[in-house]
């Protein structure tokens, strides 16, 4: 688990192979998940990283995804995770709401 403020700190995207990131542009605060793979199956969520880091609201301020490396990408790859919908897909939506 990292917590970075990237005004003043960096990190070297080649040390890393597959971790989620969280990203407030905001603040400039940047989170980077446990690394997948070190532990069994895929450690929590965008959610439990932000608390690990003590991060306990705003978590809509954030931009979600995964950054790393690996052999298909061994300059690094930043993937975007798409933004998740307010109402769940199995409500219908009712005009006016």
């Amino acid at each position: 688990m990292m917590k970075l403020d990237v005004a003043v700190q960096a990190f070297d995207m080649q040390d890393i192979s597959n971790r989620r990131f969280m990203y407030n542009p905001k603040t400039g605060i940047l989170v980077l998940g446990q690394q997948y793979g070190k532990t069994r199956g895929l450690p929590g969520s965008h959610t439990d990283d932000l608390a690990q880091a003590g991060i306990k609201n705003g978590f809509d301020d954030f931009v979600r995804g995964w950054v790393g490396t690996g052999k298909n990408y061994p300059a690094g790859i930043i993937h975007f995770a798409p933004p998740q919908c307010r109402r769940p897909k199995h409500f219908p939506v009712q005009p006016g709401v």
